[in-house]
């Protein structure tokens, strides 16, 4: 009788010890697949997709934005394949390039232009980042890799007394930020895969798009 009461006894301890792992464990799965719905607080405004991902080519224009607000965000992926390295005249290759027009020279010219400096074979390649803040800034990342993915951010947000922050972040860590007090909007925005005025990068774009505060 003592016997059948112990055993009893161990068989409803081993059951409430398995129902309290698959509890735990449940609600952790559940904790953690919640945690990834969560979008990126940014005020119910939708990302517009610009680009899958393709194959750049020179002068591939992929579309015109009517207006581009102060506040904004671009994101992409590129990946290389190769750089050149030989001749001098094509150091420079373009990725995308955000213009009202024109390569360069002026407020609206790149918004930003995102490029490639091969340099020769004695230095690493690196990542330029151009854009209006207020004048032209150039970020730069080196040792760039070839056959990698990188993640790119570009953003300008409002922070107060018409203070704009614009930052640059690459693999999700934020290399550069300026403060700009001089953030407008841009119209009729043509966004280019490899821009016409550069010899185009071997590589890829993926997962373009802008979120538009306006």
């Amino acid at each position: 009788m003592v016997f059948q009461q112990v055993k009893e006894n161990w068989i409803k301890t081993f059951i409430w010890w398995l129902m309290f792992g698959l509890l735990t464990n449940g609600i952790e799965v559940l904790s953690t697949k919640c945690k990834k719905k969560i979008p990126p607080n940014n005020h119910g405004v939708m990302p517009q997709t610009i680009i899958q991902e393709e194959v750049l080519t020179v002068g591939n224009l992929k579309g015109v934005i009517p207006v581009i607000s102060p506040e904004y965000i671009v994101q992409f992926t590129f990946k290389l394949n190769s750089v050149n390295t030989v001749d001098p005249t094509k150091i420079w290759c373009s990725l995308i390039h955000f213009t009202e027009g024109e390569n360069i020279g002026a407020p609206g010219t790149r918004i930003p232009g995102v490029y490639i400096h091969s340099g020769d074979a004695t230095t690493t390649t690196g990542l330029a980042i151009h854009g209006n803040v207020p004048t032209m800034l150039a970020y730069s990342k080196y040792d760039i890799q070839m056959n990698k993915a990188y993640d790119v951010e570009i953003r300008q947000r409002y922070v107060s007394g018409g203070l704009y922050r614009y930052s640059v972040s690459v693999d999700g860590i934020e290399e550069q930020y300026h403060n700009n007090f001089n953030a407008t909007q841009f119209y009729d925005v043509k966004i280019y895969a490899g821009d016409p005025w550069h010899p185009v990068c071997d590589g890829t774009v993926s997962h373009l798009k802008i979120t538009n505060f306006l």
